[in-house]
């Protein structure tokens, strides 16, 4: 699995929402592309975000309830490599129903709040009017701008999680990017959205 970016440090503050529930009917189950989410709302949209990041087909160990909730035990999670770290994540916040998905279609209606997961699919470039190159060396870190469905995009990606120090010089013009992260700043009014990144990849073809 390849990232353009990838802060691991930030994806280890999510796991505590990766805990062993505890429900009436609950099944283990090996989940590959959308197996064992299928009655959980939404499984088109959450099954293109992982087809996107390219993790469609990466297997993960999981429990499964029948209201489509999942449950990772901790001594599961600890084995796990980053893409199935990641994909778990993703999955969990999706059946919790706590994760933003901001893509072409978003609408001007579903705008969501400061603090929340979200995961964007937008086309984005390094933004040299907002910082420019010696400022990108100096503090280390890049403003990516672009946008997506009814929304401006804004995104801090730091130099020290990228795939190399450079890899901002080739986002020179927009580029389909895939990414998870937390929302950081929500202006309603401009309906632009700022992202605290985790990971950001070239969009898979959909």
């Amino acid at each position: 699995m390849h990232f353009v970016y990838f802060a691991d440090k930030k994806l280890e503050r999510f796991y505590d929402f990766l805990v062993e529930r505890t429900e009436e009917t609950m099944t283990n189950r090996t989940i590959k592309g959308m197996e064992g989410n299928a009655e959980a709302k939404g499984k088109g949209k959450i099954g293109k975000v992982l087809s996107l990041l390219g993790l469609a087909d990466v297997e993960l160990e999981a429990r499964v309830s029948a209201a489509g909730k999942l449950s990772f035990e901790r001594e599961v999670v600890t084995t796990f490599t980053p893409p199935q770290k990641l994909k778990a994540l993703l999955l969990k916040l999706h059946s919790e129903d706590r994760i933003a998905i901001l893509s072409p279609d978003a609408l001007s209606s579903d705008i969501p709040q400061e603090g929340t997961p979200a995961f964007l699919w937008a086309s984005l470039k390094t933004d040299y009017g907002r910082r420019s190159e010696d400022d990108i060396w100096r503090k280390r870190s890049a403003i990516l701008t672009g946008s997506t469905g009814a929304f401006e995009v804004e995104v801090q990606a730091s130099i020290a999680y990228m795939e190399s120090e450079g890899a901002w010089l080739r986002w020179d013009r927009p580029r389909q990017m895939a990414g998870f992260g937390t929302l950081i700043g929500v202006d309603v009014q401009k309906l632009r959205l700022e992202l605290d990144p985790i990971v950001l990849a070239y969009a898979q073809p959909a």
